[in-house]
Parts: C-alpha cells; sequence; structure tokens
C-alpha cells in the first residue's frame, strides 16, 4: 500500500509572499515615478536608488542570463571614467560634465540590472512594469501636451531613462525565456 501526500493546505511562507507584494508595490511606484522628471534628482532616482540599496542588502540575485548586462555596462562605465582621466590628463575645458555623466550612466545602468534580475525573478512583475509604465507616459505625455499648448502652465518632462528601463525589462524577459527553455529541456529528458 502506497501512502498518499496532500499538498499543504495555506500558505507555506505567508512573511515571504508579503515581502514579494511589499517590493512588487515599490517597483511599481518606481516605474510610475520614473515619468516624472522636473529637477534632478528626480524623486524617481532617489526612490530607485533606495529601492536598489535595499533590494541588494536583502538578496538580489544577478544570475547567469542577467550578468553578461551588468559586466558589459561596468565594462561601458570604467571606459568612461578613464576616459575622464584622459581628459583631465589633456586639461580639456569643463571637467564637472564627464564625472556627472558617469555618475547618472552608472547609476541608469544600475537601475537596467535591477529591472533584469527582478522581472527575471518573477514574471508577474513584466505586465505590473509595463502597464505603470504606459499609465505614467500617458500622464506626461498629457501634462506635456497641455504644456505644449499652453494650458495650465504645465512643465515638461524629461523622457530618455526610459530606455535604461526598457533594456533592463527586454534583457530580463531574454533571461526568463532561457530559463523557461531549459525547463522545457529538462521536462523532455526526464523519464
Amino acid at each position: 500500500m502506497t501512502a498518499i501526500e496532500l499538498p499543504p493546505s495555506g500558505v507555506a511562507q505567508p512573511q515571504l509572499i508579503t515581502m514579494r507584494l511589499i517590493g512588487t508595490a515599490c517597483v511599481t511606484i518606481g516605474v510610475f515615478l520614473s515619468g516624472f522628471v522636473i529637477a534632478e534628482p528626480a524623486p524617481y532616482e532617489v526612490w530607485l536608488a533606495l529601492l536598489i540599496g535595499i533590494w541588494f542588502i536583502i538578496g538580489l540575485k544577478i544570475s547567469r542570463g542577467v550578468a553578461p548586462l551588468l559586466v558589459l555596462f561596468l565594462a561601458f562605465n570604467i571606459g568612461g571614467m578613464l576616459s575622464i582621466a584622459q581628459m583631465r590628463a589633456l586639461k580639456a575645458g569643463d571637467h564637472l560634465d564627464g564625472p556627472i555623466y558617469i555618475a547618472v550612466s552608472t547609476f541608469l545602468a544600475l537601475s537596467s540590472v535591477f529591472y533584469a534580475a527582478i522581472v527575471e525573478d518573477s514574471e508577474r512583475r513584466l505586465k505590473l512594469i509595463f502597464n505603470t509604465w504606459v499609465v505614467a507616459a500617458l500622464i506626461t505625455a498629457s501634462l506635456g501636451i497641455f504644456g505644449h499648448v499652453g494650458i495650465g502652465n504645465v512643465i515638461d518632462t524629461d523622457h530618455w531613462r526610459h530606455f535604461y528601463i526598457l533594456i533592463g525589462i527586454v534583457w530580463g524577459c531574454g533571461a526568463l525565456e532561457q530559463k523557461y527553455q531549459r525547463s522545457l529541456s529538462g521536462r523532455e529528458a526526464a523519464p
């Protein structure tokens, strides 16, 4: 006679699920804030810097699929830092623009890696991120149109940061697809 084991009733780790929901809500707030940039540092930058730091301390997982993105961005930014040293050696003009550019590029690269890692961790976040991004884009586009036609004295927003979010999301989707393909090939090989 064999014993049949029933799956446990209820949630195995309710604290873990609660933390994941809080983390996802914080990411959603960050994505929403990404549309609203009036002055530097933007609320998005402050929020995401805190979020990346906290998530890193708690245990952000950088998988094999996301690690190449991190390495490429680090190489790019290290090259930028070396070029700043060369600019100083050549006694080029304003030295403040270069370090600020590299600092912003490094932050945006880390945010891209962050988005790739969290999308790979839970593919359900991807739809939420895209939907939040669309809502923020619709609101900021509406504000920009209102400002352009002179309704309500609205200030336009800065949109170039969305490119880095998109890189992270696309890279995370690619890593997720590789993970999915590996799991499928593992199932086919099983007897």
